[in-house]
């Protein structure tokens, strides 16, 4: 499931609405962005000088990195337990298995372990479909549409067709729909061809505008492979890529399919086991593998596409996966096929990442040196980690000590102190556009912005999430470096002011600049407001008491208690609907349940409470027409009644309301 950036925002937001913003991991990264729907990663250069490159590591030199830097992080970020692979000059050099598969029982790591990628397998998925443009059975920019049946083809939402350039790029511009996409009962799973033409996924953005991480689109890829070949994509993979390279226990498969005794287990950053997740979308992230098979795929795709004297891809499509074939500006990270720049600097970096609940994997490759790095853990980050950076994790800080070690950069993207920047071009409110516009999963934009104001000394601040703002100076050409050098922001130029931004790293998850009407800041204080506007309704009972008590008689007629009891009603219903999202960002596995398969218990509370919410509104004309209560009551209930059109439009925009869910 993966998943961006997001970098800390400010401490504005009340307990309430931090509780409902607090969408968990499983429901902000689907099957592998890298970070939190797409995290910056730490990056190198820094704005220090160039490090000079240190002599070719030797494969002790790498065995000794594994076995004392693992076991550190593992204890530092409270991982339980992990498993990693080395390769260099064009073989498998060092490997290493480390803490628990299980610590409920101390069950070790082995090499026997099945390893589930989760969107690592997007790199195998693009092999297959290179593998096709290899033998002239598909054509990279022909209109999908060619290739698929009928009633899997794409509506003409926009004049530019959609591409496997784009679908192999995140470009084609789909929504990131969750609902429909997973179970977790593996007897409901579909098959490719039956979830391909059962669903439909609304194109947003034309294609080749931006890069938005999209399962749908490397599914669809799969499915072609599929259709053309005329092969189970699973069996067609394992015939044309696994087989050949010798790897042998690396399969797409459902995890109910495993022997449960060969899977480490998942735990989620609680410490809790993680419920599995069974992917309709196979192609996108059904995969397991072992160390040894990864360093073997490592070793092919760094040998030009051949191992052993078997070549499974041309050197050709090789190249392709590893160049950039679209980015946001020429300053900012690229996206292969298959892969993304995780460093753009010589020597460059590139690689993918996979979630799935509890199961974390990530492989990068450095070109030019030869090297790669596999990495897969049953947790990124436990709870009694050190590291309070949401950030930083596990993988992260592996992936950054050993490019230091063994790759640093030849060159560097220092910050430029005589720059004169128009700040008010950059700042302003950027939204994740990685969203669903058709269902409940749209609450994630209440989380996944990026707040960028403009900082003391001629800088910019940059927010995203928990903690302080990171403060970036500029660098030109539109890029901003954090002051500890680890992080870089590119944006996209519009005619007046930055339309976009980037973080380095983060290829395949692009924020555009919204406007008032579109600012989850806004949504956020709209129904804060509304909610503790429309609880002022349990004054009420105490008033009518003193009221009693005083033996004051009722100075409005009986009607007045109908509008009184609908307001009761409205915020009984409100606290349903609003109790089960904060139930959802507080419990992963129920996000799974409801996110994933779309059940009707984020919507069906909201649409019982409509009419009552927009009953307050014909009490509340009644209420002076008939001069009910007094001035100050028909105020109050005014204000009550003005909470029920926000809160339905709040429901409205995030997909709350059956069946817009």
């Amino acid at each position: 499931m993966p998943t961006a950036p997001d970098r800390r925002l400010p401490a504005r937001t009340s307990a309430l609405v931090l509780s409902l913003t607090a969408l968990p991991l499983a429901a902000t990264l689907l099957f592998a962005a890298p970070g939190s729907a797409a995290q910056a990663s730490p990056v190198s250069p820094t704005t220090q000088a160039p490090v000079a490159a240190p002599s070719a590591p030797t494969p002790e030199d790498l065995q000794g990195f594994l076995d004392t830097r693992v076991p550190e992080l593992l204890a530092r970020y409270d991982v339980p337990g992990a498993a990693a692979a080395v390769v260099a000059d064009g073989a498998p050099v060092a490997s290493g298995t480390y803490g628990y598969a299980d610590p409920s029982d101390e069950t070790p790591y082995t090499e026997e372990h099945l390893l589930p990628t989760g969107s690592v397998a997007k790199s195998f998925t693009a092999v297959a479909v290179l593998q096709l443009v290899d033998e002239g059975v598909l054509d990279l920019d022909e209109d999908v549409n060619a290739y698929l049946p009928e009633q899997a083809r794409l509506p003409d939402t926009f004049d530019e067709p959609v591409t496997l350039h784009h679908l192999l790029t995140h470009t084609a511009g789909f929504e990131d729909r969750l609902g429909g996409t997973a179970v977790t009962d593996p007897d409901d799973l579909l098959a490719l061809d039956e979830y391909v033409l059962d669903t439909d996924v609304e194109r947003v953005h034309p294609p080749g505008r931006y890069s938005l991480y999209s399962n749908h689109g490397v599914t669809l890829a799969g499915y072609i492979v599929q259709q053309q070949t005329g092969i189970p994509f699973a069996d067609g993979l394992r015939e044309t890529l696994f087989d050949p390279l010798g790897m042998t226990d690396t399969a797409f498969v459902q995890l109910s399919e495993v022997d449960p005794e060969r899977l480490p287990t998942p735990h989620h950053p609680d410490g809790s086991r993680a419920a599995d997740l069974y992917l309709h979308q196979t192609p996108a992230g059904a995969a397991v593998t072992t160390t040894a098979d990864m360093a073997r795929f490592m070793t092919a795709l760094l040998s030009q596409g051949e191992l052993d004297g078997t070549r499974v891809l041309s050197a050709s499509s090789v190249d392709a996966m590893f160049e950039s074939q679209w980015a946001l500006t020429s300053a900012a990270s690229g996206v292969g096929y298959g892969t993304w720049e995780y460093r753009q600097e010589s020597p460059r970096v590139v690689g993918h990442s996979g979630d799935l609940p509890g199961h974390h994997a990530e492989y990068f490759l450095v070109p030019e040196t030869g090297l790669g790095l596999f990495l897969s853990s049953n947790a990124i980050v436990g709870p009694d980690s050190e590291v309070t950076d949401h950030l930083i994790e596990f993988r992260g800080d592996l992936r950054r000590t050993f490019l230091d070690a063994f790759a640093p950069p030849n060159t560097s993207v220092p910050a430029d102190p005589d720059a004169e920047v128009d700040l008010n071009r950059y700042t302003g409110t950027f939204l994740n556009l990685r969203l669903s516009e058709s269902e409940a999963s749209r609450l994630r934009a209440l989380s996944t912005f990026v707040l960028v104001d403009s900082a003391p000394g001629g800088g910019l601040t940059v927010a995203s999430g928990p903690g302080a703002p990171l403060t970036m100076r500029p660098a030109g050409n539109g890029v901003f470096v954090s002051e500890d050098g680890l992080h870089r922001v590119v944006f996209g130029e519009g005619s007046e002011e930055a339309s976009s931004l980037m973080f380095t790293g983060s290829a395949i998850t692009t924020y555009e600049r919204v406007g008032p009407l579109s600012n989850p800041l806004v949504h956020q204080s709209v129904l804060s407001v509304s909610l503790l506007v429309l609880a002022t309704c349990l004054v009420w009972p105490l008033t009518a008491l003193v009221r009693r008590l005083r033996k004051r008689p009722p100075h409005a007629p009986r009607r007045a208690l109908w509008a009184r009891l609908t307001a009761f009603a409205a915020l009984l219903g409100s606290g349903v609907t609003f109790g089960a999202v904060g139930y959802v960002s507080v419990d992963m596995d129920a996000s799974y349940r409801w996110l994933f398969e779309g059940s009707p218990m984020l919507g069906l509370p909201l649409l019982l409470t409509a009419p009552f919410l927009l009953g307050m509104v014909v009490w509340a004309v009644m209420a002076w027409a008939g001069r009910w209560w007094s001035v100050v009551g028909r105020i109050h209930y005014s204000f009550i009644a003005l909470t029920g059109p926000a809160l339905l439009a709040f429901g409205v925009y995030y997909r709350l309301l059956w069946p817009l869910n």
